[in-house]
Parts: structure tokens; C-alpha cells; sequence
């Protein structure tokens, strides 16, 4: 890897526009930066405690490669807008640093101010920042995996990088190992979709069954209606008998409603239960 240390800024953005896998570090205290910088993969841009980098309107800094900017507490890195050297700086002066892809970036005591949106990093877990302070930027102070974070401005910051999983050489060579590190809790996602599967079946099944019931009340209801003088049935029958079938078909007929209905509102609760709290 080479190093680039005796060029101006402005040498080195062009440089970094022709070159791969390198390594720039700025040292002069002050730069303006008039172009848009693009750190491109597999190259690293270290900036040095004490810089100071005012950036135009429409100019930042995205990183596919590495950014580095490791400040101190006595001499801070700033990236900040041209129009602080007057005094008119404001939020939205510049585009603000964003880390896309690949890209990493760790931030030491460095202060971010006035740009469009101060830090944007695509994933939790390329960005590293340590004491960091963040001010009047427009849309967001830091934004990660598409989320703004909630940062107080002017107070210190720092923030971990979520790490990443990785099965480690000896997992990649074991079967097993691969499976115990992906497949998580499959055992316990089997048991309730059988779970699940079971009690939509018994509610299916259930519903069906007050169904029946139910229409075989109404049958039993028509039959009762019409039994009655001029029914073969009814002429034929002694009083007696014509009673007996009566309440016969009266008792039919309330065990049925009671034993349909009574299905329909167990199939009815495991339908409530199964999608509002299973």
C-alpha cells in the first residue's frame, strides 16, 4: 500500500480520483475543499488531530474505502462549512459525510456542523465515533441503517458499531455447527406452527360440526310445523303418540340449537384467539 503525505489537498483529490488501494493523510491545519471527495474502495483517507475542513455548498465527503479522523481532546478535527470563516454559516451549507457500501469510517473528538445531514452510514456496523460533537446540521445530526438517532446537539457523542456475525472456520467446516449457528429457536418455530395448525384444524372442524347441529334444528323445527291434521303421520297417530312425537321433536330440536350454537362460539374463540393473541 503506498502513502501519500507531501501533496496538497486539492493534488490529493485528484490523485484519489486515479488511484486504488492507497493511503492519504492530510496535515495542513486548514483546507478548503471546493469539489465533492469520494474515497473510493480499498482506499483510506486519514485526516490528522488539529485539521480543520471547510467545505463549499454542494461538497462532502462519501466513503466506500476507510475514513479515518482521529481528533484529541486538545486539538479537535472540524468539518465544517466555508461560510464559518465570516460568520454566515448555517445548516445546509454542505452535504455532510456519508459511508456507503462497504465503506467504514472512525471519528475521534471531530466536530460536525452546519451540513445537510451531518453523518449517514448505511449498516450499524461501519462507523465508530468517540466523543464526537454534532451541531446545527439540516435534516439529521446521524442517521444509521436509514434511521436518525436522537443526539443532543453540542454534547459529546459516541457510538459502537453493532458487529457482525460470522461463523468462525471451524463452524463453516462442521455441518452441525452451521446448523445450530442458523437455524435459531427452529425447534420452538416448528412446535407453533404445529400449534398453530392444530387449532385452526379443530376450529375448522368445530364450526362445521355447529353447522350441522344447526340445521338439523331447523329440520327438526319443520318437521314439528308440520305435524298437524292431514299428515299421514299425525292421522295415523293416537293422541298419546301425537304428544310424545311433540316433545320429542321439542327436545331434538333445543339439543341441537344449544349444542350448535355452543360449537359455533368455540370456533368462534379460537379464530379470535389464533389472530389477536397466538
Amino acid at each position: 500500500m503506498k502513502t501519500k503525505s507531501a501533496f496538497s489537498f486539492k493534488s490529493l483529490v485528484s490523485l484519489m480520483s486515479f488511484l486504488s488501494f492507497a493511503s492519504f493523510t492530510l496535515a495542513t491545519e486548514r483546507q478548503i475543499i471546493t469539489a465533492p471527495i469520494t474515497v473510493e474502495v480499498g482506499d483510506t483517507l486519514r485526516i490528522t488531530s488539529g485539521q480543520e475542513l471547510l467545505f463549499i455548498g454542494y461538497t462532502g465527503i462519501t466513503v466506500m474505502g476507510r475514513l479515518e479522523a482521529i481528533g484529541t481532546k486538545q486539538q479537535p478535527i472540524i468539518f465544517a462549512s466555508v461560510n464559518d470563516t465570516n460568520g454566515t454559516a448555517s445548516p445546509f451549507d454542505w452535504n455532510g459525510i456519508e459511508i456507503t457500501g462497504t465503506g467504514t469510517a472512525e471519528l475521534a473528538y471531530s466536530l460536525i456542523t452546519n451540513a445537510t445531514s451531518g453523518i449517514t452510514a448505511e449498516n450499524a456496523h461501519s462507523l465508530t465515533l468517540t466523543e464526537c460533537i454534532f451541531k446545527e446540521n439540516g435534516q439529521w445530526h446521524l442517521s444509521i441503517a436509514g434511521e436518525p438517532q436522537v443526539i443532543p446537539g453540542g454534547q459529546p457523542y459516541s457510538h459502537k458499531p453493532v458487529p457482525l456475525i460470522i461463523p468462525t472456520a471451524t463452524e463453516l467446516a462442521t455441518p452441525e455447527s452451521i446448523h445450530i449457528a442458523t437455524v435459531v429457536n427452529k425447534p420452538e418455530r416448528d412446535n407453533r406452527r404445529t400449534w398453530f395448525w392444530g387449532l385452526s384444524g379443530a376450529g375448522a372442524v368445530t364450526a362445521i360440526g355447529g353447522g350441522i347441529s344447526l340445521y338439523q334444528a331447523h329440520r327438526t323445527a319443520q318437521e314439528y310445523n308440520a305435524y298437524l291434521p292431514s299428515n299421514s303421520k299425525f292421522d295415523a297417530a293416537t293422541p298419546e303418540e301425537r304428544q310424545k312425537h311433540y316433545d320429542k321433536l321439542r327436545l331434538n330440536h333445543n339439543t341441537a340449537q344449544i349444542i350448535g350454537w355452543s360449537l359455533i362460539g368455540i370456533a368462534t374463540a379460537d379464530f379470535l384467539y389464533l389472530t389477536f393473541v397466538f
